[in-house]
Formats: C-alpha cells, structure tokens, sequence
C-alpha cells in the first residue's frame, strides 16, 4: 500500500527496513564487544558498602504509655 504525505511517496515498509536493518548493527556491535571480552558481571562490581545504623539520642525517642 502507498501513502501519500505532503506529496511524498512513502511505503508502510520503510519502517521495517529501518528497524530490522538497526537489530542487524546492534547484533553486530554485541558480538564484537563479547568477542573483545567487553561484558561486565555483577560480581566484578566492588561490594557496596554496609549501611551503618546509629541510634537516635535518648531525647529524640517517642515513649508511648
């Protein structure tokens, strides 16, 4: 089917080349950057730090009776 827009001729199809022909370089670029070692693990990431708990100052508490 052919569409006309603003007296330019487009085809529902030119999308899908863009979109598959995008899904072909972004394939090739992982393939290259997995060939070159590139993919990073969680477990290369540093440990985070621990959260450290302090306790409020005695004043600060809420004592409910």
């Amino acid at each position: 089917m052919v569409e006309f827009a603003q007296d330019i001729m487009q085809q529902k199809s030119d999308s899908l080349l863009y979109v598959a022909t995008f899904a072909e370089y972004l394939s090739d670029q992982i393939e290259t950057s997995l060939a070159k070692g590139a993919n990073v693990s969680e477990n290369d990431d540093p440990p985070k730090p621990k959260s450290v708990v302090t306790q409020p100052p005695e004043e600060d508490l809420v004592h409910v009776v």
